[in-house]
Parts: C-alpha cells; sequence; structure tokens
C-alpha cells in the first residue's frame, strides 16, 4: 500500500440555524460507525446540533472479522478519540477533506494529516468511532 503526502485535513462546517434561546437539545446518540480506510467519514447532526465524538479507534480490533478486507493477522490499532474530537467540534456535519477543504480525502489520508500513524502497515483498517449530537 503506498502512502501518499501528508496532508493537512480540514473540516466542512455546514451552518445550521441556531436553537432557539433558552432551550436545550439533550444529545442524540448515534451510535458505532465503521469506515474503512478508503471511505469517506462522515458524521452528520440535525439543525442546530454540532458532532461530539466520544470514542474513536484506527487499525484493527478484531482479527477474526474480514471488516473492510481480509483477516488480520494480529489486533493493531491506535486510539484517535482526542483527535478526530478536536478536528470535529462545533461543527454539525464531519467529513474527511483534503487541506484546501474542497475535495472529499479517504479517512486515511484524513488522519495521516492530522498526524495519526498507521498502527498497521500492511493490513486493511477501518475507524470506529461513536458520536453525539448535542
Amino acid at each position: 500500500m503506498t502512502k501518499s503526502p501528508a496532508r493537512s485535513p480540514s473540516i466542512e462546517t455546514v451552518t445550521r440555524p441556531p436553537t432557539k434561546k433558552g432551550k436545550t437539545r439533550a444529545p442524540t446518540a448515534m451510535g458505532l460507525q465503521t469506515t474503512c480506510e478508503e471511505q469517506i467519514m462522515y458524521a452528520n447532526c440535525p439543525s442546530g446540533q454540532t458532532v461530539r465524538i466520544s470514542n474513536a479507534v484506527w487499525g484493527r480490533t478484531d482479527t477474526q472479522s474480514d471488516i473492510c478486507g481480509p483477516d488480520a493477522e494480529s489486533k493493531c490499532s491506535v486510539d484517535v478519540t482526542e483527535e478526530l474530537f478536536n478536528a470535529c467540534k462545533k461543527n454539525s456535519a464531519c467529513l474527511s477533506l483534503n487541506k484546501k477543504g474542497n475535495n472529499l480525502v479517504a479517512v486515511e489520508e484524513f488522519l495521516d494529516g492530522l498526524g495519526v500513524t498507521d498502527p498497521c502497515p500492511n493490513a486493511f483498517k477501518y475507524l470506529e468511532y461513536t458520536y453525539t449530537c448535542k
């Protein structure tokens, strides 16, 4: 697998109308999401809410499944919760975009641009993340 040069990612900000003053919305649980290394990460919240990443792991956490490719010989993963939380905070949608913010890129390139090292260079990887909307 050939790596492309690291690019700094950006997050698309989608402007949504604010909630009415004095009204609060309960967080909306979006559940566990899985994005394969060559796919686009996409987290989206309803109008007036923002993406809150609560847990994110990059690599392979299961050696016995064919998630995003053949079984891996060993587990290899890294916690990327902080990186994703910071990249997505205050946005109602979180997409893996290139540095200029005008092209979608695969999640592998997006995380590389965030400074995340590849935990398993010769294995098919995926990003598992949980987010809520608040």
